[in-house]
């Protein structure tokens, strides 16, 4: 993930790019999910190296393209293009002999035991015996396997660390991810499966960036986090059903999906009720609905009444 990031924006930088666009991290944060994924599914060898920078040069061409088209729409590109070069490496690289996928994976037993031995492994699943609700221990496994992880230490680094961010999106993270709970708790579907390829995050994505990043957090943006979860849910097992027969995984595509429908039905609207897209942002949902507020107080006289 880290040489993803720094070789893109490395290539960024030396092409031209806005340097403001290079250090918010606007084409870093694509790339840090392709390395961890080829991370996470192939083994290091030297033929790797050659397909992940490979990857990378694909992603950021994808990326930039991208962003071209949908700024047009006034529509952010989002994970897109880390799915599609997932995609087009996963597809390829069947093909070649010395790329090896990682076994570990299908074999989790033997992986375990065999990891089990390292003290660093002992450090990181310390906490994964301590008996925790269902819902608890879930949750912190979806935030953890957003880094591709699974252990309940890593999921309390990621929540500690959204607390600390932003109150506002680590509330919405919860509502987000309860709502997946119930639903799959009523339809009876596994709900071991929210752990697994970022199938849980697409949830907790969706929550933060409907309820308070592209829209002004407020009580209807909460609603509307409620009323998009069985959407997420739907669109994301059939996305996984449809890809199923190519054997890739749709991983965060139904966030991705629905967010930019939602924005995008959003944007062609007449007047703004209740739902109040962020024109300027400021990356924390508290700083944006302190400036719409305060915004809003001060100018609410500046235009006259029409006689």
């Amino acid at each position: 993930g880290f040489m993803g990031i720094l070789i893109t924006n490395m290539v960024a930088n030396h092409l031209g790019f806005d340097k403001k666009d290079i250090h918010t991290g606007l084409f870093g944060f694509n790339a840090l999910f392709l390395g961890m994924a080829m991370g996470y599914e192939f083994n290091f060898n030297g033929p790797f190296v050659v397909l992940f920078l490979s990857a990378i040069l694909i992603l950021l061409l994808i990326t930039v393209s991208m962003r071209g088209y949908l700024n047009k729409y006034n529509l952010p590109f989002l994970v897109f293009p880390f799915i599609i070069t997932y995609w087009l490496v996963s597809l390829s690289a069947s093909n070649f002999d010395n790329i090896i996928l990682n076994e570990g994976h299908s074999y989790t037993i033997n992986q375990n035991l065999k990891e089990s031995a390292s003290l660093w492994y002992q450090i990181t699943h310390a906490m994964d015996a301590i008996p925790l609700f269902p819902f608890v221990a879930a949750y912190l496994k979806t935030l953890a396997g957003t880094f591709f992880q699974n252990s309940i230490l890593a999921g309390i680094l990621v929540a500690v660390g959204l607390l600390q961010f932003s109150r506002i999106a680590f509330s919405l993270s919860i509502i987000g991810f309860s709502c997946a709970y119930f639903y799959y708790v009523i339809f009876g579907a596994d709900v071991s499966d929210l752990t697994h390829d970022l199938l849980g995050a697409n949830f907790i994505f969706t929550a933060i960036a409907i309820g308070c990043f592209f829209i002004i957090p407020n009580t209807y943006s909460y609603l509307m986090v409620v009323i998009l979860t069985p959407v997420v849910l739907l669109s994301a097992l059939a996305l996984t059903k449809i890809l199923a027969p190519f054997q890739i995984k749709p991983y965060s595509l139904s966030f991705s999906l629905i967010t930019t429908l939602v924005l995008f039905a959003l944007n062609q609207r007449l007047f703004s009720n209740y739902l109040q897209v962020v024109t300027l942002q400021y990356f924390s949902a508290e700083k944006t609905i302190y400036k719409y507020i305060n915004s809003l107080q001060r100018f609410q006289n500046e235009h006259l009444y029409k006689v």
